[in-house]
């Protein structure tokens, strides 16, 4: 089982379901998602995880993710090894109870 980490901090279990799917796909911990330009940001990519204690999208932390506009999976988490580097410093490693 792998896990999304920064520094010392727990992202998520990669491969954990969300409540959101975009084009008939579900949308997981771990996914890279591209999200569609908004009143009040640019069009941006970012991966999905848990953030300020709500599954959000690195950049996007205040929002939930139920709430962005979510276009597409751009990196689907299935992709993942130990050891990846996501996103600035977010990191796959191999998760242990």
């Amino acid at each position: 089982m792998l896990a999304l980490t920064r520094n010392s901090d727990f992202l998520g279990i990669v491969g954990c379901r969300t409540k959101t799917s975009i084009q008939g796909q579900v949308v997981c911990i771990g996914d890279v998602v591209k999200i569609s330009k908004g009143d009040n940001h640019n069009e941006s990519e970012g991966v999905v995880g848990i953030f300020e204690d709500k599954i959000s999208v690195m950049g996007f932390a205040r929002t939930p993710l139920s709430q962005l506009p979510v276009k597409e999976i751009t990196l689907s988490h299935t992709e993942l090894s130990e050891g990846d580097e996501v996103s600035f410093g977010i990191r796959v490693k191999t998760f242990s109870e």
